[in-house]
C-alpha cells in the first residue's frame, strides 16, 4: 500500500495494488469475477456522506459570502449586498442549499432504514451530484463576493475550492452518477 501525496478533506488517501492474491473459496464474498457488483452497494454510504460534505461546505462558503456582502462597501453607503448583482445569486445558492439538504437528509434516512438498496443507489447518486455541484458553485460565489481577498490563502477559500471541485469527481464522477440515474432510475437505454 503506498500513501499518496495529495491529501484532501484532512483524509489520507492510499493506493493498494494486489497482484496474485489466491483467495480460498471458503473466504470469496459474493461470486467469482462479481467483486463491482458486490462492492456496490457499499458505495452508497460513500456518495451519501459526499453529499453531507458538499452540504457542509456549501454552508460554510455561503455564511462567509453573506457576511461580506453585508460588510463590504464599495461605492456610497451601503454595502455590496444591497446590489441585486450579489444578493440574488447568494438568494439563489440559500434556497438550493434548503432543497438539497432535505433531500439528503431523506436519502440518507432511507439508507438508514434499509429501504432496496437499488432504490437508494438511485436516490444517492441524485444527493451527491445536485449537492456537489451546489458547493461548488457556493464556492465560486465566495470568491465571486470576497474579491481580491478570497485569493488571500489566509481566507481558507481557495482550499474549499479544491475541496468542491473534488466533490465533483469523487467518490464517482458526476458524470457516472447522471449515467445511472439516466439508466436505471429513468429507464433510459445506455451504450453497452
Amino acid at each position: 500500500m503506498t500513501q499518496l501525496p495529495m491529501r484532501r478533506e484532512g483524509v489520507r488517501q492510499y493506493q493498494l495494488a494486489l497482484r496474485d492474491v489466491v483467495v480460498p473459496v471458503g473466504d470469496l464474498v459474493g461470486a467469482q469475477g462479481q467483486g463491482l457488483a458486490t462492492m456496490w452497494p457499499f458505495t452508497h454510504v460513500e456518495r451519501i456522506l459526499t453529499a453531507g460534505l458538499g452540504l457542509g461546505l456549501a454552508t460554510f462558503a455561503l455564511t462567509r459570502s453573506i457576511a461580506r456582502a453585508k460588510q463590504r462597501v464599495i461605492f456610497g453607503e451601503l454595502p455590496i449586498g444591497a446590489n441585486q448583482a450579489i444578493s440574488h445569486p447568494l438568494a439563489h445558492l440559500h434556497a438550493r442549499l434548503a432543497a438539497i439538504r432535505l433531500f439528503v437528509y431523506h436519502t440518507a434516512t432511507r439508507f438508514d432504514t434499509g429501504v432496496d438498496a437499488f432504490v437508494v443507489a438511485g436516490e444517492a447518486n441524485m444527493a451527491k451530484v445536485l449537492a456537489s455541484d451546489l458547493a461548488f458553485d457556493a464556492c465560486d460565489q465566495a470568491i465571486q463576493t470576497l474579491g481580491a481577498d478570497a485569493w488571500d490563502e489566509r481566507e481558507g477559500l481557495l482550499e474549499v475550492y479544491l475541496d468542491a471541485r473534488l466533490y465533483r469527481s469523487g467518490p464517482v464522477s458526476n458524470e457516472l452518477a447522471l449515467n445511472f440515474i439516466a439508466k436505471h432510475v429513468l429507464g433510459l437505454p445506455a451504450h453497452t
